[in-house]
């Protein structure tokens, strides 16, 4: 089951709020936390955090909502093009996110920034894209596994050299 957590800050805290929760998810304790890489609304991968903190400090000060959002599904591993397509379609454009890999389930820490307040409706479009991005990358998931036993299972009855 997709679950998505959503809260906003709004006026003078959100810069020193993004920033800090940029540095939580950056920074907290994990096996992973060496390879934590960070993209940008461009799809840019950002391997020091320290190198989009101030952009992400002027974004919050240029925007009248800044989200914190942590998106987690139940199965499967997502690349960075997963989370950015359920975050569009949302109509989320404007994110920086991180991938944690510390816990049992893969998860996405996403700062974003909009000019209108997200309501449940969009809530619930990013569930819906998640639970369907987690179900095709399940059905290729068994479609491969299949196809492995199927070749498999054809070495093991004598295909070889004939001896």
């Amino acid at each position: 089951m997709a679950v998505v957590k959503v809260n906003y800050i709004k006026g003078k805290k959100a810069i020193a709020a993004a920033r800090a929760a940029g540095d939580y998810y950056t920074f907290r304790e994990g096996p992973d936390q060496a390879t934590r890489t960070w993209q940008t609304p461009e799809g840019e991968k950002v391997y020091k955090w320290k190198e989009i903190r101030t952009e992400i400090g002027q974004q919050a000060k240029e925007h009248k909502y800044t989200y914190r959002i942590v998106l987690s599904q139940e199965k499967g591993t997502f690349g960075p093009g997963h989370y950015d397509e359920v975050l569009k379609a949302a109509g989320i454009g404007n994110a920086y996110f991180v991938i944690h890999d510390n816990t049992p389930h893969q998860h996405a820490h996403a700062i974003a920034f909009t000019e209108k307040r997200m309501t449940r409706k969009d809530f619930a479009t990013m569930r819906g894209r998640m639970a369907e991005l987690e179900n095709t990358l399940e059905k290729s998931a068994e479609k491969s596994a299949g196809a492995e036993r199927t070749v498999s299972q054809g070495q093991d009855r004598g295909g070889g050299l004939g001896m």
